[in-house]
């Protein structure tokens, strides 16, 4: 009987090597290469961990269907100034105790102008690496100085589809975060405010004229909130704990706003993994605006249309249909609730590794059980100076899965 050599290198060793590089890279053998350009319920399976479940979900029972691309046509980062600025930062800040950001000489809470990222560079292995990334967060945010949008709050119905409406007129500044010569001198600022918005309700007439004033402090100070109702011709103040109770009776909240927009201190943070998942943005090509003199700029927000809006759409009417989901490694952030009157449960954020804007965020109730997921779609409009809008959302969808509800926040140019 005749013996067959095998060559080993051929049967074993290359498969082995080839493991190996899909254990680095994350996800299974190139999944920009793989990646389907259109998911549904068909084959969703096959891309089940590229999807955060609440999607995965949603695709699988035919609420969403899922237009992808490999990546994105540009750099979805932020610019050089604010980098390079990040990078004089490092070393000099901490996160205390109760998770309040730091002067690390000092020993307390900066009442003086930041510019750039607190935590420039950021170790896993560290104690606070959560609340680092949340800092970043917020001062990604603050970079953008202020900002004036109108906003279209929408209440989607499955069946119904959009049933309801308010149209906003915000404006909001920010009292940290300004590149030099623009920032706020702790004379100018004796209040130690972080930010400050005033939001004003234009439609439906119901509605016209019930404002709110909302301030925000570097310190332990409560965020501030003062709601004029026209009707009553009254102002009432409120405190924080109440920004986790629906805005107007929707599916949202304001600590919901930019998917995070309450006080770190409030929660505890706990980095979970990291992996790499499908991500929304409203288009792959980079998109222009333009300056005005005093330096001012338009974010040219891109047009999302929603499932309700098209007649022959099958899915769920709040189904974000024109969006382009694009592989990009995230962080998986928890978040829990300090407060036993907090509205809500456990937080699951899913953050982008590169930028920590949140792409998407599963919330549980207070019993534990998931109820509630949010999307924000982003995407890259810069102007002829290199500004960009990097970390602000197009739109934003809100999913309550047991009311089979949701609310959109849609920014209006």
């Amino acid at each position: 009987m005749r013996k067959k050599t095998i060559n080993a290198s051929k049967y074993f060793i290359l498969p082995l090597f080839l493991a190996f590089i899909m254990f680095l890279g994350g996800v299974s053998m190139s999944a920009a290469e793989e990646l389907a350009k259109v998911i549904d319920k068909s084959n969703c399976t096959q891309y089940k961990d590229l999807l955060v479940p609440a999607l995965y979900r949603a695709v699988e029972r035919g609420d969403f269907v899922l237009n992808t691309a490999p990546k994105l046509n540009y750099e979805y980062k932020y610019d050089k100034k604010f980098l390079e600025a990040s990078e004089k930062n490092a070393g000099k800040f901490e996160v205390d105790a109760t998770g309040h950001l730091i002067d690390k000489k000092t020993g307390k809470i900066p009442f003086y102008n930041i510019y750039g990222r607190p935590f420039p560079h950021l170790d896993p292995k560290d104690p606070k690496y959560a609340d680092k990334i949340m800092y970043n967060f917020q001062w990604n945010k603050y970079r953008i100085l202020g900002e004036h949008y109108q906003n279209k709050v929408t209440w989607i119905d499955n069946k119904k589809g959009e049933h309801r409406y308010i149209w906003t007129n915000s404006y909001e500044l920010m009292m940290t975060g300004r590149p030099p010569g623009q920032e706020f001198s702790e004379k100018d600022n004796p209040n130690h405010y972080i930010k400050m918005s005033i939001g004003m309700n234009m439609e439906p007439f119901d509605m016209f004229g019930t404002n709110q004033l909302i301030f925000d402090y570097m310190d332990d100070g409560d965020v501030t909130t003062f709601a004029y109702v026209p009707s009553i011709r009254r102002v009432r103040q409120s405190s924080g704990v109440v920004r986790s109770d629906p805005y107007f009776g929707s599916d949202a909240w304001q600590d919901l706003g930019f998917m995070w927009d309450g006080k770190n201190t409030w929660m505890n943070w706990k980095v979970v993994g990291e992996k790499t998942m499908l991500c929304p943005f409203s288009q792959v090509d980079l998109r222009h605006t333009t300056e005005d003199p005093d330096g001012t700029y338009h974010f040219n927000y891109a047009p999302i249309k929603i499932g309700f809006q098209d007649p022959n759409w099958k899915g769920a009417k709040w189904a974000l249909l024109n969006v382009v989901w694009v592989p990009r490694r995230v962080i998986v952030m928890e978040q829990l609730p300090k407060d036993p009157y907090y509205a809500w449960g456990l937080h699951i954020n899913y953050m982008d590794k590169e930028t920590d804007v949140i792409f998407m965020k599963e919330i549980h109730d207070k019993t534990g059980a998931f109820r509630t997921w949010s999307i924000a779609v982003y995407t890259k409009t810069v102007t002829p100076s290199g500004r960009d809008n990097v970390g602000m959302r197009d739109i934003q969808m809100t999913i309550d899965e047991k009311a089979r509800h949701a609310t959109s926040g849609w920014v209006q140019n």
